[in-house]
């Protein structure tokens, strides 16, 4: 799949201190980028009445993410899992 990057996401991604939890994110966009569709992939659900918005698990942290197309994954947001919800999907609506 193709990878696109908001500027939030990266500004995210910035904030994260942690070396191991940056490796285990960039696993997971390695894990997004080699597959073929989103069912190869554990860790992933749906989110409740957003049809086309998504999240990937790894451990207490959450990267969401919209499918676009076939193709085409647009991550939006990476937090604590107690903070992400907070604002992923709902300011981008």
């Amino acid at each position: 799949m193709i990878i696109v990057s908001t500027e939030n996401f990266k500004k995210d991604l910035e904030k994260i201190r942690d070396v191991s939890i940056l490796k285990r994110a960039q696993q997971a966009i390695q894990k997004l980028r080699e597959a073929d569709s989103l069912h190869e992939i554990s860790n992933i659900k749906a989110i409740k009445g957003w049809p086309t918005f998504y999240r990937i698990r790894f451990g207490d942290f959450r990267i969401g993410f919209q499918l676009t197309d076939k193709n085409e994954v647009m991550l939006f947001a990476i937090d604590h899992r107690s903070k992400i919800y907070n604002f992923f999907p709902k300011n981008l609506a």
